[in-house]
């Protein structure tokens, strides 16, 4: 047994079996769709998990979404994409990557977490660019140990089966702390 110990940011306590989610990429798998037809798909894909954050009472984290949107068309972000890069998941990531690292300099911590945020939606663009469909299954009684959670990760989850959560990463004012309390994690 391993214990581990950090900052609580939501009341109570839990025992369960961990499940470790790991958001990672490939950065070395081609790209199956272009970078514009990503966008597309993954704005689409957010507008449906927003339309279910908002049926089932989840505003906050449908607002999280929105605001991945309007990332996905900052010009700051796609004013760099060219012909030549529009295919190219490493340059395409590294654009994320460096606006990302930009709001992480600072001190500020409203705007570290943002960094969080940029680089969550590079991710996803990237697996969309690789036609990747992440799958998680959740037993019951699971803690979900992770780097950090978005609600695009959390939305494809049955959180129903969360009972705690756990990360290395983010504070009190990241997304995953609205996630769970939001569903009383």
């Amino acid at each position: 047994m391993k214990s581990v110990n950090g900052n609580g940011v939501s009341i109570g306590s839990c025992i369960g079996n961990a499940f470790v989610y790991q958001n990672k990429i490939d950065l070395d798998a081609e790209s199956k769709i272009v970078f514009e037809e990503a966008v597309q798909k993954l704005t689409s894909k957010f507008q449906l998990q927003i339309e279910d954050f908002n049926n089932n009472n989840r505003n906050e984290e449908a607002e999280v979404l929105d605001a991945y949107i309007l990332i996905l068309q900052d010009p700051e972000i796609t004013g760099q994409i060219t012909a030549e890069n529009q295919s190219s998941v490493k340059e395409i990531y590294n654009i994320f990557e460096s606006s990302a690292n930009i709001l992480a300099s600072m001190e500020d911590e409203y705007f570290k977490q943002r960094a969080e945020d940029i680089i969550s939606v590079g991710k996803h663009l990237i697996n969309t660019m690789q036609e990747k469909e992440i799958k998680v299954e959740l037993n019951e009684n699971s803690v979900l140990v992770a780097e950090d959670l978005t609600p695009a990760d959390t939305s494809s989850m049955n959180m129903a089966n969360v009972i705690g959560i756990v990360l290395r990463d983010g504070g009190p004012t990241s997304h995953a702390v609205i996630v769970a309390k939001n569903l009383g994690i």
